[in-house]
């Protein structure tokens, strides 16, 4: 059912005049225009992250509780890999916050959260957060005090930008996670 939903929300971003590369499948969030700014304050778009397995999930750099929680499920889904299958896997976390998640507070929060190489942080603007939260199927709202409510799901995307798995929820069961990063990964 994610799938079929994922498959919609593309097309109707497809056929609002993104543009969509013949070679991926149509469900693949590469299909995406957006462009984002990593933490190093270059401009990336989407298709760039294709051809590497990726985990990917959303956050924003001042929440005190369910990010760095998010953060960690993911450090420990690495770390249940073989360690030479590691370093092959790219990490790419997107934010809720473009207002205070600039390029120079990603950079600050990745070295602060001891994030390696193959972590990339992203902001843009917020009609590209809706979008990307869209298609993830990630609720997020911001509150009053400027934090945001948001659903904890972290993906599982292939080579070509495919959502095979999500796990949803802080401190979830990672073995499926797991098992289809090790599949990839052969």
């Amino acid at each position: 059912m994610k799938h079929i939903v994922l498959s919609i929300l593309l097309v109707m971003c497809s056929a609002s005049g993104f543009a969509k590369d013949a070679n991926l499948p149509e469900e693949s969030l590469y299909n995406l225009g957006s462009t984002w700014k990593n933490q190093s304050g270059e401009d990336v778009a989407l298709v760039s992250l294709q051809g590497e397995v990726q985990i990917i999930a959303m956050i924003f750099t001042s929440c005190q509780y369910a990010c760095p929680m998010i953060i960690a499920d993911i450090k420990k889904i690495i770390e249940e890999l073989p360690k030479k299958k590691q370093r092959q896997i790219h990490v790419s976390l997107f934010s809720f916050d473009p207002e205070k998640d600039t390029p120079k507070t990603l950079d600050k929060f990745s070295k602060k959260s001891s994030l390696g190489e193959n972590w990339q942080l992203y902001t843009s603007h917020d009609d590209n957060v809706r979008e990307i939260a869209a298609v993830l199927g990630v609720k997020y709202k911001k509150m009053t005090n400027g934090m945001f409510s948001h659903s904890n799901i972290i993906n599982i995307v292939n080579v070509k930008g495919v959502v095979l798995h999500q796990q949803n929820g802080i401190n979830a069961d990672s073995s499926e996670s797991v098992k289809i990063l090790k599949e990839l990964l052969r």
